[in-house]
């Protein structure tokens, strides 16, 4: 690979070198998208671009304006263009791909779906050993770069730290305020932008627990009444917690064979338990593709219909009557690949700490969503600090046990 070295030139191609346009979205891509610490680690998998005021965005639409004709003299330039355009594009609703470029991928770069998936548009700094490229274009269809709308000041995204930390990290397309919808909340994704950002401008401590109410001020007076410490929940205090070792949940599993096998509830639990384990792998997997997280990538995989704009719906209604302060911490109990947490951290600048028993689901999470992921038996709690959390949510994951064990893990 010679991505961005003096000499790629050459690498474009004779008559790219004809095209200004070509070159000039080669020299920007080489600067605000080559994944350079991602090759540092040896991963090789595509990596969003970094904000950049529309230079980049104005050259892959003038790119892409060249027509079908330089998708097939120049195709790395064109589909540069296309991805580029893709990311950028903060629809709420799935993002439509034209026919042209559909025709022309299976022309010219077809994805094999016996071999392993994967894309290199080289020179251009785009490449994945997860994805073919028609892929890479279908999971841009229906999940948006998290950076394009969050909750985020300018100030704040500029850092490194959380450039390098949202660079990665994706919400899944979901317009809950759509008519199709029908949700009884509409409010629109600007408006939670915008309001969050102001609460985070005049917000003087961070999250639920960075303040408390001084008794001694008499309630009248409730505005005084709140005194603020300095902020100090922050991501790290997610990122600090371990999850369990395999040696952990494989002694947590254990103790609950033991358990199963004295007691015929316990064991009917356990059956119950097992069929939804299997029955959300499939899923997370894809079928019978055996793609490790894929699942998480279609609409329909993990609630076996599209219900995206339905689960945005009932995320933001909640998190509505809740009124958590940006900062917050919250649990995802059954989290599966990560979208409400993402979506809570992206509108309402919520930190959240998701588990699950699937690991592929688990696995995407990890590298697609905001926020931290553990792969555990959510039985298995005792690990979990206590009072970390300022709330906690999940959405029929508790169904999958007996109700007894639902009480027990409540």
């Amino acid at each position: 690979m010679v991505y961005c070295q003096e000499a790629f030139l050459p690498q474009v191609g004779q008559f790219c070198l004809e095209v200004p346009v070509a070159i000039e979205l080669l020299q920007a891509a080489c600067r605000f998208c080559s994944p350079w610490q991602a090759l540092e680690e040896g991963r090789h998998t595509y990596v969003p671009c970094d904000e950049d005021n529309g230079t980049l965005h104005d050259l892959a639409l003038e790119v892409v304006q060249a027509g079908s004709s330089l998708a097939v003299r120049c195709p790395g330039a064109f589909f540069v263009g296309y991805l580029i355009m893709f990311q950028y594009s903060a629809s709420t609703r799935p993002v439509e791909m034209p026919t042209v470029i559909t025709d022309t991928l299976a022309e010219l770069l077809p994805c094999d779906r016996t071999e392993e998936h994967q894309f290199n548009l080289d020179p251009y700094p785009f490449w994945s050993t997860r994805r073919c490229l028609i892929q890479q274009f279908e999971f841009h269809q229906h999940f948006m770069t998290a950076s394009n709308k969050h909750c985020l000041s300018d100030e704040e995204s500029s850092l490194t730290s959380v450039a390098d930390l949202r660079r990665n990290a994706f919400t899944l397309r979901a317009g809950h305020n759509k008519p199709e919808a029908r949700c009884v909340n509409r409010i629109t994704d600007q408006q939670l932008l915008d309001r969050c950002r102001k609460r985070r401008r005049s917000q003087w401590y961070s999250g639920m627990q960075g303040y408390s109410v001084d008794p001694h001020i008499p309630r009248s007076v409730s505005e005084a009444a709140v005194v603020g410490f300095p902020p100090s929940r922050q991501e790290s205090e997610l990122t600090g917690i371990r999850c369990p070792t395999e040696a952990e949940r494989q002694a947590f599993a254990q103790m609950r064979e033991r358990a199963a096998s004295e007691d015929r509830d316990r064991s009917l639990g356990e059956e119950q338990v097992q069929l939804s384990f299997s029955k959300y792998t499939n899923r997370s997997t894809g079928g019978s593709s055996g793609s490790t997280g894929l699942g998480c990538e279609s609409r329909e995989a993990e609630w076996k219909k599209d219900l995206a704009i339905y689960h945005k719906c009932i995320l933001v209604v909640i998190m509505e009557r809740f009124s958590l302060p940006p900062g917050s911490l919250i649990l995802d109990w059954g989290t599966g690949c990560g979208h409400k947490l993402a979506w809570a951290n992206q509108y309402y600048g919520l930190q959240g700490l998701g588990l699950d028993i699937v690991p592929e689901s688990i696995q995407w999470a990890r590298e697609h969503s905001c926020g931290h992921y553990c792969e555990v038996d959510g039985r298995y709690l005792s690990w979990v600090p206590d009072d970390h959390f300022d709330a906690v949510i999940s959405y029929a994951a508790l169904l999958h046990l007996t109700k007894l064990e639902q009480c027990e893990a409540v």
